[in-house]
């Protein structure tokens, strides 16, 4: 089934570019999945710290149908998504900006600045327990030995959502898919929209059980494939900083080391120190910690 589905598309370095923003040379690039059997195009954008910056996707007639936005800060952290779901331009994307506690999200504000989500967390990397709406209803998250939700329920313990997984994470069946639960597979967000699960450094596509980028850490993380999820031990292993798999029962133990490793990128890679010291996005300024 995954080998089918991955056989159906067809993936091509389409441009690459160069341009100068803030006194500093930029490289972008696009990449293109053309599915076969529908024709529908799908364009995966990365900014100059290769970071996913835009998803859109085309008809069979070139017209865009929908298209995603990513804003970071300076820590690589999401800190934005614009969705215009019909392809009609900004006037009808709708925004969301996060607050981060740490390396998790705390707070969800939508463009106009209410807040629409809050987070209950445990001490575990991506335990996530609960979540607040803007109405005040608050829904639990029943997770698995690896962190993925498996049941989200009310506070009278009435099941709102339960969801199967296969082994890569992609959902093969959920009882109320409208329930729209933020975090899924491993307890990573997943973005229905684009069908991608955020992985922090990275994002991971469950239909064919791959990163949609290298790895960050390349060959230093241990595998010759440096798109591969897990070294394909999906069961057993999990990634929840995008940049080397640890064993399910060992990232308890090991919360930090991800993490710590991906905040020490910049200073492997050599980038820029004073990287968006020209400006400041402001949904940053909701991404401070207090």
């Amino acid at each position: 089934m995954r080998l089918d589905s991955y056989l159906q598309s067809l993936h091509s370095l389409t441009s690459d570019t160069l341009r100068v923003h803030a006194s500093r040379l930029v490289a972008y690039f696009t990449e293109t999945t053309l599915a076969i059997a529908s024709g529908e195009v799908t364009e995966y954008g990365w900014d100059y710290d290769n970071r996913l910056s835009s998803v859109v996707t085309k008809d069979s007639g070139g017209a865009i149908s929908k298209a995603v936005e990513y804003t970071y800060d300076v820590y690589d952290r999401r800190i934005a998504k614009a969705v215009d779901s019909d392809g009609n331009g900004p006037a009808a994307a709708t925004e969301e900006r996060y607050v981060y506690d740490g390396e998790h999200i705390a707070l969800v504000f939508d463009g106009e600045g209410n807040q629409v989500n809050r987070y209950l967390r445990g001490p575990q990397i991506d335990q996530v327990l609960a979540e607040e709406t803007a109405s005040g209803e608050v829904r639990w998250a029943l997770a698995d030995h690896q962190g993925s939700v498996r049941d989200v329920v009310d506070s009278q313990g009435n099941v709102l959502n339960h969801l199967t997984y296969d082994s890569y994470g992609q959902v093969t069946s959920e009882t109320n898919p409208e329930s729209d639960f933020r975090f899924g597979y491993t307890g990573r967000e997943r973005d229905e929209e684009t069908g991608l699960d955020y992985y922090r450094a990275r994002y991971f596509n469950p239909a064919v059980g791959t990163f949609v980028s290298e790895d960050p850490l390349g060959f230093a993380a241990g595998d010759a494939n440096v798109y591969r999820y897990v070294g394909n031990s999906p069961t057993n292993h999990v990634d929840p900083n995008g940049l080397m798999p640890e064993r399910s029962g060992e990232v308890i133990g090991n919360t930090a080391k991800g993490i710590e490793a991906d905040r020490r990128l910049p200073q492997r890679y050599d980038l820029e120190p004073q990287r968006g010291a020209t400006g400041v996005h402001p949904a940053f300024a909701l991404s401070i910690n207090t």
